[in-house]
Order: structure tokens, then C-alpha cells, then sequence
């Protein structure tokens, strides 16, 4: 089937994004005064000491919480920091946790930070401990996440977690749910950022708390002090580091008892050998669990098996939980991506109504993501992270060292629309997409409108694709083909090679099934977001079995879970 060149169509066909203003930015502007010490330039003070900046993390928050003897006992080791910054008081705790911690103890390294540092900057701040932290300093600024808002969750080592949550204080505080044993309260003087050290957080910094619960901060407000006392730490003041005459110290004093870690070694067994299953397959035996992966198909034909798909953010109006779930995922994605499998060639994404105009508009006015991830231009918004992938590579690459035996049964169940869940309000979606010839195309990027269309090589496109409730076979057809011919917004020759055809399975919110569900877990419904949205669904069944820290905002938790549609 050939379609030969056609007029090109605008894309954005209800006018241009005039009137869309540049993103506001995210990152923290900063200037640098003696031995490359970052100053903010939005609160006048210095992320740390000029003169010893290491010096001052180990006085003010190593050993003022007497670490490491005060986490000897704990398993699974929570720390919860205000102010991250640079990221210098996380890599002296994971350098003490490396030279201390016991074989079987894991951090788990939670940070709240407002306006995030790019990437050189931290660089340039913290250059002159390379060396000193060796290893560390590479792999955190390898996955140093992109600057969006919400949660992102980091594997540094399967021992070694850090949840950076880009965020107001006062906002993510109260989405978090893990009971924490430390409390490192850093971030600008009170008197320079007076928000931060707000009376919410110190009532939830009770809530997080157990009876063993210490925190250190480098400040000695008045009000900082009395704040904490009022919300049931008992605080004192100690000598503080360098010029500062005194900081303050605590313990939260009550009869909460720490919760137990879940510190023993499971045999899980998945059923549903897809993307769902086999990502979730590949973290869990990453996190040293005994993994056993079924499916009832032994030859894999219709698990995740498309050749080609799309890796990209939503657009959203307003920051609602399936928009950070979302994004969160993307984000995820980007840092976990193997590099031979993952084309980040950037996509193009046009508004085809007036309805997705608006929504683009206050993407760019409210939402507002830095301007390095997301960029106006003639033919819509342009996010140069985003790319495509080969579900069926990427499913096969989580599968190395996995062996699948048959079954359809297990403690996890990824079974897509295979498996009947009751009275969860499931749709299975039929897609089919197309490959075709189209030489010297010169398409660099993919193009999202209705449909879009995506360079494979110089000399072949994808594009598609079609969605339909109705058609009840996942054969290739020629009118699925011209379907796709008919949107396509390309305007060379192309020449039909084949097509790939397959359902999805989506709930009818559009947001994936996470969780618990009875005595089982299931993970299901990532429709046409499977690449990134089985990696985030990964996290989180790890967090529920008890192996990871809290990796999404206790709203993004709810909005996937099971339970939103128990009757009320």
C-alpha cells in the first residue's frame, strides 16, 4: 500500500501557541563565592560553609543524631531531609552508611527541595570532593533526576535509596507516610526563608516520628525551638558549627513504638510475562528476592511484543494525581533506560483542537516545567527527553536471567485483561500501527497530533496508531493501514511495509491498577503508557511488599490503588 506525497496539514490546526509564555523557572539560581561555594540568589545565603562545607554536614546532622551507633538496630535505615541542595549532606550519610552498615541494612534517604540545582551546578559545588566520595559522586549525578515537581525515587545501589521530592515543604510533607528515624532540618535560615520552618511541618514531622525518632537542624530560632517542643520533641541546644554559636537537637518523646521492617528474604512468584510483569520481575531480584515468573503462553507472541512505541510526558492543565503519576513515571524512565535501546530524539506534540490549546497554555503558564525540558515552537510544544523504544526489546531486557515456567497464578498478577478482577472496570483497546518506506525522510523527531508518526531509521517511519473498542482480532488489516495513511501528517512518499496489532488493556479512569487486592497484588491497566508506567507500577508494589521507601506522593499511591473503587 503506497500513498504518494500529499499538501502538508499545520498542525496545530486552530491557530498557533501565541499567547504561551516561556516556562518559569524551576532550577535555583545561584551564584558562587569563595572555593566555588553556591549562594541562592532567591534567599541570600549559602547552602553551606565556605570553609568546610563537609566539616559542618558531619557536625550538624551525622554527629549530632550520633550516627552511625543510633541506626546499629535498624534494618531499613529513614532519614528525612529539608533543604536538599547540593546533595552533600546525602552523599556523607551514604559514605558513613558504606563504611558501617551491617550487610543486610539498607538506607532509605527521603529530601524535600523547592527549587532543585541543575546538574553543573552541583558539579561545580561539590568538585573538590570527587575524589573523596568516589563512586558515589558518579552514580548520584547519573541519576540526578529532571526538574519536574512531585516524587522521584532513586536506586542508587539495591541498599541505597534516595526519594528526591521537588516540592514546597509545606506540601510534601504531608504526603508522605513513611515513619522516619531521622530528621535532618537544613535549607536557608529561618529569618531568609521563614515559609519552610512552618508549623505544618513540625506537626507532621510528629506524625512521622516514633519514640526514638532524634533530628538535628543548624539553626537556633526561637521560634524553630518552641515550634518542636509544642508538637512533642524534647530539644536542646548544643554548639554549632564554625560562626554559628549554637544549633538545636531533639527527640520526639511518646509511646509510639518504631514499625518492624519487612528485612526478610521472599520467593514472589509473578504471573503475566509482559512488560507489567517482567519489569516488576527484574526490580525484585535487583532487591535480592527470590522471583518466580509464569505465564501461559510460552512463546511470549502477545506479551508487550510491538516493535516501537513512544516514551513521553503528559500534558496536563493542572497537576492532578494521574498527571504526576505520569510525569513521575517519564522521569523514571529517563533514568533507568538502557542506552541501547532508548532513541531520545525529542518529540513534537501539536494541539489538534482548541480543547488541547487551552490545555497546552496552562501547561506552559501554571504547570511550568524549565525550559530545558520543554520548549514552544512553530509546530507545538517540543520535550527533547522524550524519544521512542521497542516494548519487545525492552521486555526482553528485563527478562535476562529470568526464566518463565508455565502458569496462570501467582502472588502478583500482570495478566493485563487475561485475568477477570472482579468488579474492576476494565477495557481492552485495540491498536494497530504501521511501518512503512519512506526514503530520505529527514524526520528527525516524532511528531504527536491525533495520531503521530516517528523516524525508525533514515529510511522507515512508525506512525499510527488506531484505537478502537469494537474489533475483537489482533490481525494486521489494510484498512487499519489506510486508517493510519489518512491522519498521517508526513508529507513524502511512504510505501507500507507491514503493521503491528494488539489490545491494550486500560481502566476506564486511564490510570493503571496498583496494589493490593485481597491477598494478592495486581498490576494492570497501563494502556498505552506501558513502557514507562510498568517500571513506576514496579516501585510500587516493592514499596507495598516493604522493600523500598514510599516512591510516590501518598495522592499518586491512591489514584493507582485498587481500593478507589471500593464502595464508599
Amino acid at each position: 500500500m503506497t500513498r504518494k506525497a500529499m499538501v502538508w496539514k499545520p498542525i496545530s490546526k486552530q491557530g498557533s501557541m501565541n499567547g504561551i509564555k516561556s516556562a518559569v523557572p524551576k532550577h535555583s539560581a545561584i551564584t558562587f563565592k569563595d572555593n566555588n561555594t553556591p549562594v541562592s540568589l532567591q534567599y541570600d545565603d549559602v547552602y553551606f560553609c565556605k570553609d568546610d562545607g563537609l566539616a559542618e554536614t558531619k557536625h550538624v546532622f551525622l554527629d549530632s543524631n550520633n550516627l552511625p551507633q543510633a541506626w546499629s538496630d535498624y534494618a531499613h535505615i529513614r532519614i528525612c531531609e529539608t533543604g536538599f541542595g547540593t546533595g552533600l549532606n546525602f552523599l556523607a550519610t551514604v559514605k558513613l552508611f558504606e563504611e558501617t552498615a551491617r550487610p543486610e541494612q539498607k538506607l532509605f534517604y527521603t529530601s524535600i527541595e523547592k527549587f532543585p540545582l541543575k546538574k553543573q551546578d552541583i558539579e561545580k559545588s561539590l568538585g573538590h570532593w570527587k575524589e573523596y566520595f568516589g563512586e558515589l559522586y558518579d552514580l548520584y549525578l547519573d541519576h540526578y533526576p529532571i526538574a519536574i515537581d512531585g516524587f522521584h525515587p532513586i536506586m542508587i545501589k539495591p541498599n541505597i535509596f534516595l526519594v528526591l521530592i521537588f516540592e514546597d515543604v509545606e506540601k510534601a510533607i504531608t504526603e508522605l507516610d513513611d515513619i522516619q528515624d531521622f530528621f535532618f532540618l537544613d535549607g536557608f535560615a529561618p529569618a531568609k526563608n521563614p515559609d519552610m520552618w512552618s508549623e505544618t511541618l513540625f506537626k507532621n514531622m510528629a506524625r512521622l516520628s516514633h519514640n526514638k525518632t532524634t533530628f538535628s537542624t543548624f539553626t537556633a530560632a526561637a521560634f524553630v525551638n518552641q515550634g518542636l517542643q509544642a508538637n512533642g520533641f524534647q530539644t536542646q541546644k548544643i554548639n554549632g558549627y564554625g560562626f554559628k554559636r549554637n544549633m538545636i537537637v531533639g527527640q520526639f518523646k511518646s509511646d509510639k513504638t518504631r514499625p518492624l521492617d519487612n528485612n526478610k528474604k521472599q520467593s514472589i512468584t509473578i504471573c503475566g510475562a509482559g512488560l507489567a510483569g517482567s519489569c516488576l520481575a527484574w526490580l525484585l531480584k535487583e532487591l535480592g528476592q527470590d522471583i518466580v515468573l509464569v505465564d501461559k503462553d510460552s512463546d511470549l507472541d502477545n506479551a508487550s511484543s510491538n516493535q516501537w512505541g513512544l516514551i513521553n510526558p503528559r500534558i496536563g492543565a493542572e497537576r492532578i494525581p494521574a498527571f504526576d503519576y505520569i510525569n513521575g513515571a517519564f522521569a523514571l524512565f529517563l533514568r533507568h533506560a538502557p542506552d541501547n535501546l532508548f532513541k531520545q530524539i525529542g518529540s513534537y506534540h501539536s494541539p489538534e483542537n482548541e480543547q488541547k490549546e487551552k490545555r497546552y497554555r496552562k501547561f506552559m503558564n501554571d504547570v511550568a516545567w524549565p525550559e530545558e525540558y520543554v520548549q514552544e515552537t512553530p509546530q507545538g510544544l517540543f520535550f527533547p527527553d522524550a524519544g521512542l523504544c521497542s516494548p519487545k526489546k525492552l521486555r526482553d531486557f528485563y527478562l535476562t536471567d529470568i526464566k518463565i515456567t508455565h502458569g496462570t497464578d501467582g502472588d502478583v498478577l500482570a495478566t493485563s485483561y487475561q485475568t477477570s478482577y472482579g468488579n474492576l472496570p476494565l477495557q481492552r483497546i485495540r491498536g494497530q500501527i504501521s511501518y512503512a518506506h519512506a526514503p530520505n525522510h529527514n524526520v528527525k523527531h516524532s511528531y504527536l497530533y491525533s495520531h503521530y508518526h516517528a523516524p525508525i531509521d533514515k529510511d522507515r517511519l512508525v506512525f499510527g496508531a488506531t484505537f478502537d473498542h469494537w474489533t475483537e482480532h489482533d490481525e494486521v488489516t489494510e484498512e487499519d493501514h489506510q486508517r493510519n495513511l489518512d491522519a498521517l501528517e508526513y508529507k513524502g512518499d511512504v510505501s507500507i511495509i507491514n503493521g503491528w496489532a494488539g489490545f491494550r488493556c486500560s481502566s476506564k479512569d486511564h490510570l493503571p491498577i496498583i496494589g493490593k487486592l485481597g491477598n494478592k497484588y495486581i498490576n494492570i491497566g497501563h494502556g498505552a503508557n506501558g513502557m514507562i508506567s510498568s517500571l513506576a507500577a514496579a516501585y510500587i508494589i516493592a514499596y507495598e511488599i516493604g522493600l523500598i521507601p514510599q516512591p510516590f506522593s501518598r495522592n499518586v499511591l491512591e489514584a493507582v490503588s485498587p481500593a478507589r473503587y471500593n464502595e464508599s
